[in-house]
C-alpha cells in the first residue's frame, strides 16, 4: 500500500502536466490516507478484520432484506397499478403540452421507483407520506403498508441487529481467546530462555525441522537466537508443561527488566520497583519464580507501569513544621471529615435552586436582560464562586495537587470551579458591543447551569451511567474511528459524483419545487469535505435522508440512488448497529455489577 501510494505520488510529480493522470492520482491518494492510516494503527485494524467477519457471516440476512423490500415493491406495484399511488398522470394538461404537473413525487409507478420508496419506507423516514395517496382512495391499503412496516422494522431489522451484533460478539471472543493461547505461548517461550539462561537442566529442541513444532527436551541444547525466533513466530510452538522445578532467579529477572528499559514502547521501571514486582510475582517467596507466578508478569507489569505512588503534599515535603503544626491538623481533618462532602452538597442544592430561579424569566420567553450590576442574585453567585473557590484551595493545601488531581471528581470539580471563575471575570469586564454583551450573558448562565453536574456527579444511579460511559469510550472508539473512515471516503466519493453540481442559484431556478429546495437543505451538498462530512452525519440519523437523497438526484439521475442506499448499509445497518449493540451490552453489565 505505501509502495502503491508512492507510485501515485511520482505520477503526481512526473506526470504534472497531463491532465488525465494527474486528476486521477489526485481522486485516488485521498482513498490511500485513510487505508495507510487504517493498517498502521492496530486496534483499528483488529476491529476492520471483526467487521469483515461479521460482513461475511451475515450478508444471508442483508439479502432477506433485499429480497423483502423488492417483493413488497413487486406487490405495491402491481396492486397499485392504475391508481394515483401507483401510475403517473398528467392533471389538466393536454397530451402535446410539456412542463405539466404531475402526480408522481411520492408515488410508485414502476417496480424500480417502488423499491426505492419501500426502502423508504423500512427506515420509517417517509411514513405515513408514502401511504395517504392510496390511503384516501380506500382505508383497505392501510393492511398492505401495516403489514410491511410491522414485519420490517419491529421484527426483520431487529434480527438484523441480534444476527450483527451475535457474529461480532463472537469473533471479538474468538479473536480475544486467540490472543490470550499466543499470549501464554510466548509467556511460556521466554520462561523456558530464561531457564536456559540460569542453568542447562533444560531448554528447546526442534523436532523435524526448522518448520516444525517445538516440545520440551531432556537435553540441553543451544539457545535460539532472536533471528530463529523472528522466523518461526508463526509456528505452533508446543513446549509442554513446564517443571515445577523450573524457574527464574531474581538476577536473572532483574536484567531482563533493565533491558526491558531500552524499549521506548514500554514504560521505564524503576529499580526499586524492579525488586517489588518480583517480590510481589514471587507469591512463595523463595526468590525464583515458576510458570505459575511468572504468567502473571504482564497483568502485574502493566499496573506497575500506571500506577504511582501519591506523593505527599507541598506543605508536607516543603514546611514539614507547618504541616505537624495543631491548626493545620484540625483543618485537615475538617476537610478530610464527610460532613465536609455533605456540606458542600447541601450548598450545591442551595445553588441549584437560586439558579433555577435566576433561569426562570428567560425559560417562560422573557426577553434576557444584558445589564450588568451587582444584584441580589449576582451576589449569591459570587457568595458561591468564594465558597467553592475556598473549597478547591482546602483540598489542594490538604491533600497536595498530586492526590488531588488524581481523582476524577475533584479533577471535574476543580475545572468547572476554575471555568465558572474565568467567566464571571470575564462578565464584568467593560464590553462597548451590546449584541456582544448579550453573548457574555448567555455564557455566564449557562456556566452557572453547570455547576447542576457536580450534583448530578454525586448521585450513585447518575454516577454509575457516566463511569460507563468513560468506560465505553475505549471499546466504542474503534468503531467509531472506523465509522469515520467510512464517512471520509464517502465523502471523496460524493465530492467526486456531486462536486460543483448543487448550490442555491441552481436549485432555486431549476428545481424551486422540489422538497430539497423547500426545506433549504442547499448547504447540504458534496462541494467540498467539510460540507459532505456534515450531510453524511445527517444521512446516519436517517430522518429525512430521502430528501437529501433526491437533491443529488435531481441534479445527476436516478443511478445516484445507489450512493446513498450503500452508504445507509455500511453507516446505519452496519456499524452503527454494532455501536448501539455495544452500548447496550456495556451498560447492562455495569448495571449488573452494581
Amino acid at each position: 500500500m505505501i509502495v502503491t501510494s508512492s507510485f501515485l505520488l511520482v505520477v503526481r510529480v512526473v506526470f504534472a502536466n497531463t491532465w488525465q493522470l494527474d486528476v486521477l492520482a489526485k481522486q485516488v491518494c485521498g482513498y490511500f490516507r485513510v487505508l495507510i492510516f487504517a493498517v498502521k494503527n492496530r486496534n483499528v485494524r483488529r476491529t476492520a478484520r471483526k467487521i469483515w467477519l461479521v460482513v461475511a457471516e451475515v450478508h444471508n440476512i442483508l439479502s432477506l432484506v433485499v429480497v423483502f423490500v423488492v417483493f413488497f415493491a413487486w406487490v405495491a406495484t402491481m396492486v397499485f397499478q392504475g391508481t394515483d399511488e401507483g401510475i403517473v398522470t398528467p392533471m389538466s394538461c393536454p397530451p402535446s403540452t410539456d412542463g405539466c404537473t404531475y402526480v408522481g413525487k411520492k408515488v410508485m409507478p414502476d417496480i424500480y421507483d417502488a423499491s426505492w420508496h419501500m426502502l423508504i419506507l423500512l427506515t420509517a423516514a417517509n411514513f405515513p407520506d408514502v401511504m395517504m395517496p392510496a390511503y384516501d382512495k380506500n382505508r383497505l391499503s392501510v393492511i398492505f403498508f401495516g403489514f410491511f412496516l410491522c414485519f420490517g422494522v419491529f421484527f426483520l431489522l431487529n434480527v438484523v441487529l441480534a444476527v450483527i451484533f451475535n457474529n461480532f460478539s463472537r469473533n471479538s471472543k474468538l479473536s480475544d481467546a486467540r490472543r490470550q493461547h499466543t499470549r501464554v505461548t510466548k509467556l511460556q517461550l521466554a520462561f523456558d530462555l530464561l531457564c536456559h539462561i540460569s542453568s542447562t537442566d533444560s531448554s528447546l529442541h526442534p523436532i523435524g525441522g526448522p518448520s516444525s513444532s517445538f516440545r520440551r527436551a531432556p537435553t540441553p541444547v543451544a539457545s535460539y537466537s532472536a533471528k530463529d525466533l523472528w522466523e518461526h513466530r508463526h509456528d505452533d510452538w508446543f513446549l509442554g508443561e513446564p517443571s515445577v522445578n523450573e524457574g527464574v532467579p531474581w538476577n536473572v529477572m532483574e536484567r531482563l527488566f533493565v533491558q526491558m528499559n531500552h524499549y521506548r514502547h514500554i514504560g521505564f521501571l524503576k529499580r526499586s520497583k524492579m525488586r517489588l514486582l518480583f517480590d510481589t510475582l514471587d507469591a512463595d517467596g523463595d526468590g525464583v519464580l515458576t510458570w505459575v507466578e511468572f504468567q502473571s508478569i504482564c497483568d502485574l507489569l502493566h499496573i506497575a507501569l500506571t500506577k504511582r505512588r501519591a506523593r505527599s503534599s507541598e506543605i508536607e515535603r516543603f514546611w514539614p513544621r507547618l504541616y505537624a503544626s495543631s491548626p493545620f491538623q484540625a483543618v485537615a481533618r475538617c476537610v478530610q471529615h464527610k460532613r465536609f462532602e455533605t456540606a458542600i452538597d447541601v450548598l450545591l442544592v442551595v445553588n441549584m435552586l437560586l439558579v433555577v430561579a435566576e433561569s426562570l424569566p428567560v425559560l417562560n420567553g422573557h426577553a434576557i436582560s444584558v445589564v450588568l450590576e451587582l444584584n441580589v442574585w449576582e451576589r449569591l453567585e459570587l457568595v458561591f464562586s468564594i465558597v467553592y473557590l475556598v473549597e478547591l484551595g482546602l483540598k489542594v493545601i490538604v491533600y497536595g495537587v498530586s492526590r488531588y488531581w488524581s481523582s476524577m471528581k475533584n479533577r471535574f470539580d476543580g475545572l468547572l470551579t476554575l471555568l465558572i471563575l474565568a467567566v464571571d471575570v470575564y462578565v464584568y469586564l467593560p464590553e462597548p458591543n451590546h449584541d456582544s454583551s448579550i453573548v457574555v450573558v448567555k455564557v455566564l448562565l449557562v456556566a452557572r447551569c453547570l455547576r447542576l453536574f457536580r450534583l448530578i456527579i454525586n448521585i450513585e444511579q447518575y454516577r454509575v451511567f457516566c463511569m460507563t460511559w468513560f468506560r465505553l469510550l475505549p471499546f466504542a472508539k474503534n468503531l467509531i474511528v472506523i465509522m469515520f473512515c467510512a464517512m471520509y471516503m464517502f465523502a471523496l466519493l460524493g465530492m467526486q459524483c456531486f462536486g460543483g453540481l448543487i448550490s442555491p442559484a441552481v436549485m432555486t431556478t431549476r428545481f424551486n419545487d422540489s422538497a430539497y429546495t423547500q426545506d433549504d437543505y442547499m448547504a447540504n451538498n458534496f462541494n467540498d469535505m467539510a460540507s459532505g462530512i456534515v450531510t453524511l452525519f445527517e444521512l446516519i440519523i436517517v430522518n429525512n435522508w430521502f430528501v437529501l437523497a433526491e437533491g443529488h438526484v435531481l441534479v445527476t439521475s436516478k443511478v445516484s440512488r445507489w450512493f446513498f442506499i450503500v452508504y445507509y448499509v455500511v453507516s446505519v445497518t452496519l456499524l452503527l448497529n454494532l455501536v448501539v449493540a455495544s452500548i447496550l451490552v456495556r451498560v447492562g453489565g455495569s448495571i449488573d455489577r452494581r
